[in-house]
């Protein structure tokens, strides 16, 4: 699929913090990228709580459902690496992380400073490429 509009949604999905990036390109064609990667997750035979992972990833609301420990291990781990890569790139958080990061936390069995430590060694990992 080719979509060349496609770069103005991801810059809308940036700047919208009442949307997220599937609910955007839901309105906009006839799959969104989460659908797509989880299509590919299974054709890969990835375990099943991955392929979950991929589908629900702008999910704001998967803490509070009924999904496996495991599942919620995952997606909390994921939300962590992508507002740490998010900070570094952008200098701010990922959208809705403020809704996120007490779930986040809770889920990781976290204290501030324990992801304040993630961030930054993230942020040199990111720079430098090591410790």
């Amino acid at each position: 699929m080719n979509f060349p509009d496609y770069v103005q949604v991801l810059g809308a999905a940036n700047d919208n913090s009442e949307a997220s990036l599937t609910a955007l390109e839901d309105k906009r064609y006839p799959c969104n990228h989460a659908m797509l990667g989880f299509y590919m997750a299974n054709s890969w035979h990835l375990p099943s709580s991955l392929c979950s992972i991929v589908l629900h990833h702008h999910d704001l609301h998967f803490l509070d459902e009924p999904h496996s420990e495991e599942e919620k291990l995952y997606y909390a781990i994921l939300k962590v690496a992508e507002n740490i890569a998010h900070v570094h790139k952008r200098h701010r958080d990922i959208n809705h992380w403020h809704c996120l990061e007490p779930k986040v936390f809770a889920t990781l069995e976290w204290q501030q400073n324990d992801y304040q430590d993630r961030l930054n060694t993230g942020h040199n990992l990111l720079l430098f490429g090591t410790h």
